[in-house]
């Protein structure tokens, strides 16, 4: 499922814009696990990176995990 659903669209050589079929847009996992990020992400960056992480890459990665575990709870409250 999408959250922004458009057309999926290609230029051909002859710069004319065709559909091609299917969805374009960004998933609706995507976005809610962006929107969890945003909650989840701490605002004193370099606090939070001395008391739990060792380096961004983990304290990006850590945080992106919890995000997608939040999305999919969104995702599994919609199917109800």
């Amino acid at each position: 499922m999408k959250a922004f659903p458009t057309p999926a669209f290609s230029i051909n050589d002859a710069a004319r814009v065709t559909a091609v079929g299917g969805e374009g847009g960004m998933d609706l996992r995507d976005y809610f696990a962006a929107k969890a990020m945003q909650a989840v992400f701490p605002k004193n960056w370099e606090m939070f990176m001395n008391e739990t992480y060792e380096s961004p890459e983990e304290a990006v990665a850590g945080t992106a995990s919890d995000a997608y575990e939040l999305a999919d709870a969104m995702m599994k409250a919609r199917q109800s």
